[in-house]
């Protein structure tokens, strides 16, 4: 518990108040100050699932600030809590090489750890890793109906992270009826399972019964990711041999190059390490339960990795790859160990230190203090000057809390100035079906924006992702019902500044 608390302390203290993201960080951001004023995540405007909201808003109001730093120090007790779970797996070793081993291995984890807004995610896979080792260890209805609160506790901040849950608890089952050359306990421990399932997710069961209007939103919500076929933007996974390097700076290079070795490894270890855990199992010889838990459920995780193959998604899945690698090293020969460490640190090092905003304020660029929520934060320069401009032309076009809205990147806008989207969807980034724009049409007219800031962009290089393009009937809207101007602050090959007639 020490070191937990004192390698997220340190993070915290080191970069607390560093950068900002318009984007993912702003959307969680601007949805908890909604939830703190009362409304509901999913039904009054779109959401991830509620638990971070519900969890960091309370935080907040014991905190008594609604602030973007009170904000992180709510995701950074969840992170204390998931980094303290995590150490647990890893054998406990009273010599000064176990305790540097445990530190390192603290460092590391917290190091992909590097957005602040994530810290859910990442800090949820580790609580499942630590309910499915119990049950490993002592496979009784007991522990399978911790397992099943704990997976529905995990619904509560990822739908996914639920699904993922479940498969680990199937697998784990499985494991123990290999070991046992029985199903006997198994069947009626998965049925205590199914009920800690309900009693975990029963906040949003609640909600769904009782919450009006949330059921609509909720269900809506699950058969616009049903209709899409996945989860995330796709991205073309980025194996190592499709990497350019030349004219690309070494450290970069070798970052990009590594990322994709990531790739490749938590992949291997997701196929792999069940296949021997299985063959251990009826060869009777028994595995550290740990290493059962993250064996389970390195290739559900996988698949979080793989849904938008990138560093930032890379980072959410991989936690089962590291523990299980921590755990593995331990049984290795003394050279072997520190080699492995070794490795383990420094390509780490080089994938994610430069993601850590504390590293790119420090080493890559000047960053310069800004207001920004109620704290002073350090800021790069370009996120500083865009935070600026979006100040200068609402205090020039919607003074005195009047609406306005900023599409389709930068939900944070609203969270920044204290003003409500005028759109359910802040962050709307997904092409939608025309019923859905016409409502969206009906709330910015009930709105009454006094001005429009369109961000036209091609996200992932795709012109189909174009606003223009993925919501033709808002975009039409806006043009037919707001003029044009000419504004020097925003660049004209990115942003159109409208105002209302």
């Amino acid at each position: 518990m020490v070191v937990s608390a004192v390698v997220v302390a340190g993070s915290f203290i080191w970069q607390g108040r560093v950068g900002f993201n318009m984007g993912d960080e702003g959307f969680l951001w601007y949805g908890v100050r909604q939830v703190q004023a009362g409304e509901v995540p999913i039904r009054d405007f779109m959401a991830y699932d509620p638990g971070r909201y519900y969890w960091s808003a309370a935080l907040m109001s014991f905190f008594g600030s609604n602030s973007i730093v009170a904000f992180r120090l709510a995701g950074a007790v969840f992170q204390f809590l998931g980094l303290f779970v995590g150490l647990l797996m890893l054998p406990v070793v009273e010599t000064m090489v176990g305790i540097m081993r445990r530190a390192l291995a603290a460092l590391v984890l917290t190091a992909w750890m590097f957005n602040w807004y994530k810290v859910y995610d990442t800090s949820v896979s580790l609580f499942l890793i630590g309910a499915l080792a119990l049950l490993a260890e002592r496979p009784s209805r007991g522990r399978f109906f911790l397992a099943g609160v704990t997976v529905g506790v995990a619904a509560l901040f990822g739908r996914n992270h639920g699904v993922y849950g479940l498969a680990g608890i199937l697998g784990v089952a499985a494991y123990i009826g290999c070991m046992k050359r029985s199903v006997e306990g198994i069947l009626s421990g998965l049925v205590y399972c199914a009920i800690g399932v309900v009693l975990g997710y029963s906040p949003i069961l609640i909600m769904l019964a009782a919450t009006p209007g949330f059921a609509e939103a909720y269900w809506e919500s699950i058969r616009f990711v049903l209709d899409k076929g996945s989860t995330n933007l796709a991205r073309p996974v980025p194996w190592p041999w499709t990497i350019p390097v030349r004219g690309v700076p070494p450290l970069t290079a070798a970052a990009d190059l590594l990322t994709g070795v990531y790739y490749m490894a938590i992949l291997l270890f997701g196929f792999a390490a069940p296949a021997w855990l299985f063959r251990s199992a009826l060869l009777k010889k028994p595995v550290a339960p740990p290493l059962v838990a993250v064996s389970m459920l390195a290739l559900p995780y996988a698949h979080y990795a793989f849904s938008r193959a990138e560093l930032f998604h890379l980072s959410l899945g991989i936690f089962p790859f590291l523990v299980g690698t921590f755990l593995i090293l331990t049984k290795l020969p003394r050279l072997a160990q520190r080699t492995t460490m070794l490795l383990i640190v420094s390509t780490s090092a080089i994938v994610v230190l430069p993601e850590n905003p504390g590293w790119d304020c420090l080493v890559i660029e000047r960053c310069v203090v800004m207001r920004i929520g109620g704290d002073d934060l350090s800021l790069q320069p370009l996120i500083a000057g865009f935070v600026s401009k979006l100040e200068s032309t609402a205090a020039d076009y919607a003074p005195e809390g009047e609406p306005f809205l900023v599409t389709p990147l930068w939900p944070a806008a609203y969270a920044l100035l204290d003003r409500k989207s005028p759109m359910w969807d802040s962050h709307a980034l997904f092409p939608r079906p025309p019923a859905f724009e016409q409502k969206e049409i009906e709330r910015i007219k009930a709105a009454g924006p006094k001005f429009v800031l369109l961000l036209d962009q091609a996200v992932d290089d795709r012109d189909d992702l174009r606003f223009r393009n993925s919501h033709p009937l808002i975009y039409r809207y806006i043009q037919e019902n707001f003029d044009p101007v000419e504004d020097g602050r925003w660049h004209p090959s990115i942003f159109q500044l409208l105002k209302a007639r």
